[in-house]
């Protein structure tokens, strides 16, 4: 979702976890903070007989709220086609 549908004014936000930004509709990025802030990051770590998963800490999270109008389309083919809904 990298930009936004013309004459559309439902607000977004950018959520930022760890290292990577995701662009979202408001309304839904606030429910994606409430999931994850209940989470923990992991590792998984694997033995002879079966994989485990090593609990680390809390996931690094924040959310944003922005102006529909500041989203643009990168230039890349990869991002055509990619609008907020």
């Amino acid at each position: 979702m990298a930009t936004r549908k013309p004459g559309r004014s439902k607000p977004v936000c950018v959520l930022q976890i760890g290292y990577i930004a995701l662009v979202i509709d408001a309304d839904k990025g606030m429910q994606v903070m409430r999931l994850l802030g209940e989470s923990v990051l992991c590792e998984r770590e694997f033995s002879v007989r079966k994989e485990t998963y090593v609990v680390t800490k809390p996931p690094e999270l924040s959310i944003r709220i922005i102006d529909a109008d500041s989203v643009r389309a990168a230039t890349n083919n990869d991002a055509k086609g990619l609008l907020i809904e």
